[in-house]
């Protein structure tokens, strides 16, 4: 059905082309940070992890730790092409957003654009998105509450690139052969734990937005905006060379999870949307509120069939008055991508919700956010690959099952506050602060990971 869709989008875009008085405009535009960063964070989980073979080397490889202060950039140029009609009814175009700066990108990305997006829109019926660009629930979730994240974007900001992910497993009953016990392993945050307030298609800490997919908006109401979006596979990127494959993880090496996440796949067939609903009901009182949700079939890894499907949704309202506004969100993956079958002794599911407020004094903005999630079951999801390197290595063709190595008795929790002030110093220039306060709390670690990221920087916006 989605080709059938895709291929009349094509057409339709085609014929928009030919029937246009004057060619398509092209607008260069960007956003160029530079920050100043220093992380204070449980010594610990500082450590720079080298994720090695695990079949062959007991544990993990430490490469000293990671310093505790940096000056970095974030750049981004966006090319904006938009045309019309002769007869001014249909608008087409696309984006491209390139990454600019001079090593990978702050998401660890090396390709060389982060976005592309093609659309075609008629004021009167609704707008039609193609590409490697954000859903319609990511849109919605993240533009419902934008206005409420000053400086370096909160809760869902740069902070979380700047502390490690470094957690903990116990692989102490992945095989009888395994030489490893409680063992402290990079890039598991992301799985143990919700550190950012988003669907899972949209997720920023793990590259999952980066999937292309197939988005429609509609609006029935002008204060109201239906949109839904068709993912094929969350493990694909942009082009035909980074297409997954029906039942495994990405090829894209800057997809692939680093360590013990191996090649993990994700989900495929993913229907991701929701409504939004905007209004000014006056000069000083307005409102955003929006819902959404999304649904997916969880891949069938190396023959097996022990993972639950995608069901996620979120609610978020943000209601502004003057210069202040003030909102939140309420989230939840439920049980995605965790065992069909619950081990006893343990839990299953996750929750996330987020307060914040923000006012603007002239030029000057603050902001102050707070953010709480909870998770179990989030390393079941990696539980057969790790199982298949192991198994697989004594025992070819061996049977993968449920293992409560990867399952959690209690749950993970996670809470972060941030607090931000931008001055607005010239058109396109302001610079920055921004402070974040962060608690990783795992039963099963020694110790928490906790810490504070302080950040101070400038934005130029083109």
């Amino acid at each position: 059905m989605y080709k059938k869709i895709t291929l009349s989008a094509i057409l339709s875009v085609i014929a928009a082309a030919a029937n246009a008085a004057e060619p398509p405009t092209v607008k260069l535009g960007g956003r160029f940070d530079t920050m100043v960063g220093h992380v204070r964070q449980t010594g610990e989980y500082r450590d720079v992890i080298d994720n090695v073979n695990l079949l062959s080397i007991p544990g993990y490889k430490s490469e000293g730790k990671g310093n505790r202060s940096a000056i970095v950039n974030d750049t981004k140029i966006d090319i904006n092409i938009d045309g019309v009609t002769d007869s001014g009814l249909i608008k087409y175009g696309g984006l491209i957003r390139l990454n600019a700066d001079t090593s990978k990108s702050t998401a660890n990305q090396s390709g060389i654009a982060e976005k592309t997006m093609a659309y075609i829109q008629h004021d009167s019926i609704g707008r039609l998105e193609g590409g490697n660009y954000y859903g319609a629930g990511g849109v919605f979730e993240m533009d419902t509450t934008a206005a409420l994240a000053k400086a370096a974007y909160g809760v869902d900001g740069f902070w979380s690139k700047w502390a490690s992910e470094t957690a903990y497993i116990d692989l102490s009953g992945v095989s009888p052969f395994s030489p490893f016990g409680l063992t402290k392993m990079d890039n598991l945050s992301g799985y143990k734990f919700i550190v950012s307030p988003n669907l899972p298609s949209n997720y920023s800490a793990q590259y999952y937005a980066s999937a292309p997919k197939l988005t429609a908006y509609t609006m029935p109401h002008p204060t109201l905006t239906i949109g839904v979006s068709f993912i094929p596979d969350m493990d694909s990127t942009g082009s035909v060379a980074t297409r997954a494959s029906r039942d495994d993880g990405p090829v894209d090496t800057d997809r692939k999870p680093i360590g013990i996440a191996g090649n993990r796949p994700t989900f495929k067939n993913i229907i991701s949307g929701g409504v939004q609903f905007k209004h000014n009901f006056n000069q000083e009182w307005n409102i955003k509120a929006g819902l959404v949700g999304e649904i997916g079939k969880a891949k069938k890894f190396v023959g097996t069939d022990l993972l639950r499907d995608l069901k996620a949704y979120e609610a978020g309202l943000a209601i502004g008055y003057q210069d202040f506004v003030i909102g939140g969100t309420y989230g939840s993956w439920m049980k995605t991508g965790t065992y069909k079958t619950k081990l006893e002794g343990t839990k299953q599911g996750s929750q996330y919700w987020t307060i914040g407020a923000a006012y603007q004094y002239g030029n000057l903005g603050y902001s102050l956010n707070f953010m709480k999630s909870k998770k179990a079951g989030g390393l079941e999801s990696i539980g057969t690959d790790v199982q298949r390197r192991f198994v697989e290595k004594s025992f070819p063709g061996a049977a993968i099952s449920p293992n409560k190595s990867f399952s959690d008795t209690t749950y993970n929790k996670f809470t972060n506050i941030s607090l931000g002030v931008e001055y607005k110093a010239a058109p396109g220039f302001m610079p920055y602060a921004e402070a974040s306060r962060f608690h990783f709390k795992d039963a099963n670690a020694p110790k928490s990971n906790q810490g504070v990221v302080y950040l101070i920087g400038t934005r130029l916006t083109f």
